[in-house]
Order: structure tokens, then C-alpha cells, then sequence
């Protein structure tokens, strides 16, 4: 499901973005880009506490993997 909803963020995005996608124009499009509402689930915004996102998953006995 995060996958599913990043991706539909970044469509949005890149979508209403007006000049061309260069790399410094997509990161300056998802920096000032708005909350958007995708079905429900409302993603981005300006209030992060990082600009860095890590991702962690747990196996069966509960030890922490990445």
C-alpha cells in the first residue's frame, strides 16, 4: 500500500509540474508541492521533521532487519 500511494504522490507531482523534468525541476516540485489528498490518505505538506525517510523491517522473532 505505500508503495502504491508514493508512487500516485509522484504522479501527481510530476504531473503538474509546468516546466520541463530536469533534475533540479523535480526536486524543487516535490520541495514546494502542497499536501495532496489521494483517496483518502492526505501525503505530503510542509510539516516534516526530516528530509530523510528509513524504512526498517521486523522478522518473525522480532529482531529489527535494515
Amino acid at each position: 500500500m505505500a508503495g502504491y500511494i508514493a508512487a500516485r504522490y509522484a504522479f501527481e507531482v510530476l504531473n503538474r509540474m509546468a516546466e520541463a523534468p530536469t533534475r533540479q525541476n523535480v526536486l524543487a516540485a516535490f520541495q514546494r508541492a502542497n499536501s495532496i489528498d489521494l483517496g483518502g490518505f492526505r501525503v505530503g505538506g510542509q510539516r516534516r521533521s526530516t528530509n530523510y525517510v528509513t524504512q526498517s523491517m521486523l522478522t518473525a522473532d522480532g529482531r529489527v532487519v535494515g
